[in-house]
């Protein structure tokens, strides 16, 4: 029996007994091929999953999309789902259709709520290491999963995102972009990459939550790629860049490898051209 096919005939079982727990009610977390459906008496919403084959168990990733875009096409899936991991993309509010207005997209009240609820699903499933779950996020994906890292606090094993960042206080609460205070729960070690010109995320939100979290504690590095050649979209969108895309995946990979996603037997160092922690 695969992986897969032992989730869809123990899913319902699992997390019925999670729900004893006390901390949610009853729910449910049906997958049906790569697709996976969350319901609980508050919410019901969709997905994308992945489970490799296999007998042992892995670490998993949460992935939240970026405006306008869905877990369908979201990018260099293959190349996660090739890490051996479990993978888990939901629905955001700010899918393709869907909001756009920056109070419920982003580090929204929903979105935070269905990251929160992924990873009870995956603390559910008998082949995911509850110690081994970690994030990534691309623009306002990037915002939810600083949101949801946040208030999982230690749940969380390592993160990583693209494009995104924090805001002052000041700015209110009603933003996609999350503000210092409902981030300054994060713990785990954090990647961030972003270009150096940026219309829609301005580089200078990652820099300060990369300066927040060297204030905490928290182990991160920020990266920057010079993309003044490229054009504007692709400026926000830098993994559109194929010679980006290919360092970005080495980065991200060697990231959640030293800090254990993928298990004690794959920690690894830095290569060249990889910044120590807390580098700017």
């Amino acid at each position: 029996m695969t992986r897969r096919t032992a989730c869809i005939a123990l899913a319902t079982v699992l997390l019925a007994t999670q729900a004893h727990g006390g901390e949610l009610a009853t729910f449910s977390f049906t997958i049906d091929g790569d697709r996976f459906t969350y319901a609980d008496a508050v919410r019901t919403f969709s997905g994308r999953f992945h489970a490799p084959t296999g007998s042992v168990r892995v670490g998993a990733l949460v992935l939240d999309h970026g405006q306008g875009g869905t877990p369908a096409s979201f990018p260099n899936w293959s190349t996660f789902a090739s890490w051996g991991v479990v993978l888990v993309a939901p629905e955001l509010t700010h899918i393709a259709g869907g909001e756009t207005a920056p109070a419920t997209t982003g580090h929204a009240a929903e979105n935070l709520a269905r990251g929160v609820a992924c990873v009870r699903a995956l603390q559910s499933l008998a082949f995911v290491d509850p110690a081994r779950i970690g994030f990534f996020g691309h623009s306002k994906g990037a915002y939810a999963a600083i949101g949801q890292v946040s208030a999982l606090g230690g749940e969380v094993r390592v993160a990583a995102m693209t494009a995104g960042g924090v805001v002052p206080d000041t700015f209110g609460a009603a933003q996609a972009a999350p503000t210092h205070t409902e981030s300054a729960g994060v713990t785990a070690p954090f990647l961030m990459l972003h270009g150096s010109i940026d219309d829609a995320v301005p580089p200078a939100r990652s820099l300060d939550f990369s300066q927040r979290l060297d204030a905490a504690g928290v182990p991160n590095v920020r990266h920057v790629y010079d993309v003044s050649s490229l054009a504007p979209g692709v400026q926000h969108n830098f993994h559109q860049d194929p010679t980006i895309n290919g360092d970005l995946v080495a980065r991200l990979h060697a990231w959640y490898a030293q800090w254990g996603l993928f298990g004690d037997a794959e920690i690894a160092l830095f290569g060249d051209g990889f910044e120590a922690p807390s580098a700017n």
